[in-house]
């Protein structure tokens, strides 16, 4: 559970921030005429954030020596992205961006409750250990879009906003004493 701790620890202001900053992001980067893809961008960022949980669990599960459930998880994780791509495809992208999310969501839940079934890391305890990063997260979200609201400028927005939302992660993250906060200060300084 550390390690998946850590990676959501990572990603999930990384992507969140990437969600957030999505317009001055678009159109600093790849210019005003790919706007339309802002809503698929933001879309897609929160579909991905609980794509590693998956691979972790996966990984638990050949540790395990279950290949035999992994094989049924990937077949049926398969068959459902098929579904929800068979309804979501003819409504466009963003329609097919709403249905990764959904995709994602429902994989997590069936994955770990196999998880749990030959561990004693489960759905409930999964849920348990990483839902105050994701809360943290979501704070951080908003005062993103709260903070750029006030700003006209895309290169300001984009500067203030990924300094404000990192230095309110990072310091939430030590008030609230996220051991994971150490683990990746620890991280960075064995170079």
């Amino acid at each position: 559970l550390r390690l998946l701790r850590i990676i959501i620890f990572i990603l999930c202001p990384v992507l969140l921030g990437i969600s957030a900053l999505s317009t001055p992001l678009v159109v600093l980067m790849i210019t005003e005429k790919w706007i339309e893809c802002v809503p698929l961008l933001q879309l897609l960022c929160f579909a991905i954030i609980l794509w590693p949980v998956q691979t972790l669990n996966f990984t638990m599960l050949k540790v395990k020596g279950r290949t035999d459930i992994l094989l049924r998880l990937n077949v049926g994780i398969k068959i459902l992205g098929f579904i929800v791509m068979c309804f979501t495809v003819p409504h466009g992208l963003l329609a097919i961006g709403y249905g990764s999310i959904v995709h994602v969501i429902m994989a997590f839940f069936w994955i770990t409750y196999y998880t749990g079934k030959v561990s004693n890391a489960g759905m409930i305890i999964q849920i348990k250990s990483i839902i105050p990063i994701l809360l943290l997260g979501g704070c951080m979200y908003i005062l993103i879009l709260i903070v750029i609201y006030f700003i006209k400028a895309m290169f300001l927005q984009l500067l203030v906003g990924t300094i404000v939302g990192g230095a309110f992660y990072i310091l939430m993250a030590y008030l609230f004493g996220f051991p994971e906060i150490h683990d990746v200060k620890y991280m960075f300084h064995m170079k």
